[in-house]
């Protein structure tokens, strides 16, 4: 679960940086 947690929190980082885009 830790593994899909990160990639959790890799994807909010992309997304909210695409949106800040």
């Amino acid at each position: 679960m830790v593994q899909v947690q990160q990639r959790h929190d890799a994807i909010v980082v992309v997304v909210a940086v695409l949106f800040h885009c």
